[in-house]
């Protein structure tokens, strides 16, 4: 789980990283990679990116969203 408490925003390297951690989480049986406290503005730089299908595939809107609304 990769807490983005506190996490206001995400570049291009922060997105690689992402997608290598989903890759090499992806290779153990049974294993999840899940984002947590997304500000909008993060998950707006998620979707933008077409990376949602990718990162956020499987996870429910409690998870994936902060519950302060931001």
């Amino acid at each position: 789980v990769f807490d983005f408490s506190g996490t206001e925003f995400i570049d291009s390297s922060g997105l690689g990283f992402l997608i290598r951690s989903h890759r090499l989480v992806g290779q153990r049986p049974g294993a999840k990679l899940t984002l947590a406290n997304l500000a909008d503005n993060v998950l707006n730089v998620i979707r933008v990116s077409r990376l949602d299908g990718l990162l956020l595939a499987g996870q429910d809107g409690g998870e994936e969203r902060k519950g302060d609304g931001r």
